[in-house]
Formats: structure tokens, C-alpha cells, sequence
């Protein structure tokens, strides 16, 4: 009999967390698994590659947990869920995991995932006590990096032998290594990411002078947009660098631009497990990134790219620029990131990773494994 797994997320924009949901979903074993999405927000750039899949989607439709509508619609959902077969809930980022402790409540016999993507500081009381209550349902902790793993146990003082990783992985037949592509013209510097202040992005706008000193008729490019847009345009004219960083915005054809690039950075302030940086490497770049989060589990230092300290611009330049002086050091590089995201980082194994896992939450339920409540 197949299993029903209801996944919960947020909404459907251009992140990385949607965009492994949405290989999930593409790929996901049918013959065994019934994907369905639960979403409190039926939106974004991503909607209509995931209505494509053929999988049930259902919107939340409230944004306030505490209020009598929002748990009548609770309920509701949870009939929705019993009435097709969910037997695994996994819900991404804090409010899809607190819905999917709630909702679990009301489909007995179902397991819970809990996914931890991201590192962060302290949080308001509320997610506090919103952590403490999921996990208390939780079956399991699935962190994407061995780096989420260490800092989620140690922030809510967790077990690490209660969290499991499944890396992030990518289609490698995507992207294609720039030298197979790559046309006449002058070095392109390019970073990925939404315009907000953990992803770095004025960190690489204040490296920019000291890498444009060196090699003035390099261009930088910044995929992506956000709320730090207009704080990002302001710096960049103060240093007047207008004609040298221009923002792209959001662009469903990253694939083509990073087969234009000769070299990405992920500059991250913080940081969980960047599918960005798999992207570079998998377009055969060499990757410059921070050693914020899984960074440094991504990109191998001296090897496939290099790691500086988050937050120094100077560092960055270094680091940029040893790269791009020795075109033949830069190519090395990416074609030994390249090889690195083929063996370590596949598409398909994160895919297996995931229906290995919802396997043995199965045979816990049928009394063939204790459950990691009680295991611990």
C-alpha cells in the first residue's frame, strides 16, 4: 500500500528550501509514496513548476496560529490529511514543523519530520517555546549539513544522534562547465542569492574596489532580489561603481548565467547549506564562499574554491583575486568542484536519502524500530 506524505511549507518563492521540495516532489518513488503540500501561502516563483508535478496542493489560508478560525481550519486539514492515507508530515522552517506537530495530533499513526535548514542567533520566546513543542511530537530532525546538525543540537540541546543529515544535492545536468560555453569578454564575478543581509551581498560591493583596482574591466552581477535592494543601490553609488555591479534581479535562467561566469561568490553572513555554491561548482567554477554554516562542507579551501572569514571584505578580494590571476588555477578549480558535487552531492541520492527515511519511519510505526523518543 502506498504512504501519503504531506509536506508544509510556507509558499513557493525562489529559495533553496523550495527548490529541493520541488526535485522531491519530481522525483519521489510514486510507487511506494503519495506526495501532497500544505501551504500557508499559495504563491510565488516556483508555483507553476510544482502544479506541474501533478501533486494535490492545499492552502492553509490563515496567518495568525491563535485565533478560533485558524484552529477550525486546523482541524479541517487534518480530515483532509486522514482522508488520504498521510503517513509522514515533514514540514520545512519553524512554521511549517509547528504545523506539523499540530496537525499530526489529529492523524494517529503518522510520523513527523522536522526540518532544520538554517543557523541563526536568539529567537523571540515564541519560537522558543514553538521548538520545544515540536520536538516533543518530533519522530525525526532532518538537518541538511553537518553544520545545521551541530548548531541545532547545541541550540535546543539536542542529542546530535537524534538528527539526521541528508545533504542538499543538485542536477548536474542543469549546468554546464564554462569553458564549454563561455564567450569573449571580460571577467564576470557573480553571486546568487536574495538581497537580504545574510546573504552577503555588501560584503562583496565593499571587496569590489580593491578587485576592481587589480582588474578594472571585470564586471560583478547580483542574481536575486529583496528588501535590502535599495541599501545595496545606495552603497554601490557611493563608491561609484555603477557601471562594474549590476543587479539582475530574479532570473529563471541561472543555469545560462552561470555558464557566462568565471567565478562565484557566496559571501553569507549566515548561513545553512547553500545549493547556490552546488550550482557554481556543478557550472565547473571556482567558488569563493564564507565559512558561515555548510559552506566549508561544499566547497573544499584551496581546492575547489576558497573560504574567508564572513564579514571581511578585504579577505574576499584576496581570495578573488588569487583565483582570478592564474586562469589555469581558477580552471582546476572548477573542474574539481565540479567533480566533487558528481560524487558527493547528487540529486538522486538526496531523493533516496528522503525515501530510505520515510522506510524506516514506516517500519517504526509497524513495531519493527523504537522511535527516536524512544531512543533517547
Amino acid at each position: 500500500m502506498k504512504a501519503g506524505v504531506l509536506y508544509i511549507v510556507g509558499s513557493f518563492k525562489s529559495g533553496g528550501t523550495e527548490t529541493q521540495l520541488l526535485e522531491i516532489l519530481r522525483r519521489l518513488d510514486r510507487s511506494r509514496f503519495v506526495p501532497h503540500v500544505l501551504c500557508i501561502n499559495k504563491e510565488g516563483g516556483l508555483l507553476s513548476d510544482v502544479e506541474k508535478t501533478g501533486v494535490e496542493i492545499r492552502e492553509m489560508r490563515f496567518s495568525r496560529l491563535l485565533s478560533p478560525l485558524s484552529w477550525g481550519r486546523l482541524r479541517s486539514h487534518a480530515a483532509w490529511a486522514r482522508a488520504r492515507g498521510i503517513r509522514i508530515i515533514q514540514g520545512f522552517h519553524f512554521h511549517g514543523n509547528l504545523y506539523g506537530a499540530l496537525l499530526k495530533r489529529g492523524c494517529p499513526g503518522s510520523s513527523l519530520v522536522v526540518c532544520e535548514q538554517a543557523i541563526y542567533g536568539p529567537r523571540a520566546p515564541r519560537h522558543r517555546w514553538g521548538r520545544a513543542y515540536y520536538y516533543r511530537s518530533t519522530d525525526v530532525v532532518l538537518a541538511n549539513c553537518e553544520a545545521v546538525r551541530r548548531a541545532a543540537a547545541e541550540r535546543d540541546r539536542l542529542d546530535p544522534a537524534r538528527i539526521t543529515v541528508i545533504y542538499g544535492g543538485v542536477d548536474i545536468d542543469k549546468y554546464h562547465p564554462r569553458s564549454q560555453v563561455k564567450e569573449p569578454g571580460g571577467l564576470v564575478i557573480g553571486l546568487v542569492g536574495r538581497l537580504h543581509p545574510d546573504k552577503g551581498q555588501m560584503i562583496l560591493v565593499d571587496a569590489a574596489p580593491a578587485i576592481l583596482k587589480e582588474i578594472p574591466s571585470a564586471r560583478i552581477v547580483l542574481i536575486g532580489e529583496g528588501p535590502q535592494r535599495r541599501e545595496i543601490e545606495g552603497q554601490i553609488e557611493n563608491l561609484g561603481l555603477g557601471s562594474s555591479i549590476h543587479l539582475l534581479g530574479d532570473r529563471r535562467d541561472v543555469p545560462e548565467l552561470l555558464a557566462a561566469m568565471d567565478l562565484l561568490v557566496l559571501p553569507s553572513a549566515s548561513e545553512g547549506f547553500a545549493n547556490a555554491a552546488l550550482e557554481g561548482s556543478s557550472s565547473g567554477l571556482p567558488v569563493v564562499v564564507s565559512d558561515a554554516g555548510g559552506n566549508p562542507e561544499i566547497v573544499e579551501d584551496g581546492v575547489t574554491g576558497r573560504v574567508f572569514r564572513v564579514g571581511d571584505p578585504t579577505m574576499l578580494a584576496s581570495c578573488i583575486l588569487d583565483l582570478l590571476r592564474d586562469p589555469q588555477v581558477a580552471r582546476r578549480a572548477g573542474e574539481a568542484g565540479r567533480r566533487r558535487v558528481e560524487r558527493m552531492f547528487p540529486l538522486e541520492e538526496m531523493v533516496h536519502g528522503h525515501e530510505r527515511l520515510y522506510e524506516d519511519l514506516l517500519a517504526r510505526k509497524n513495531g519493527s524500530a523504537p522511535s527516536i523518543r524512544e531512543a533517547s
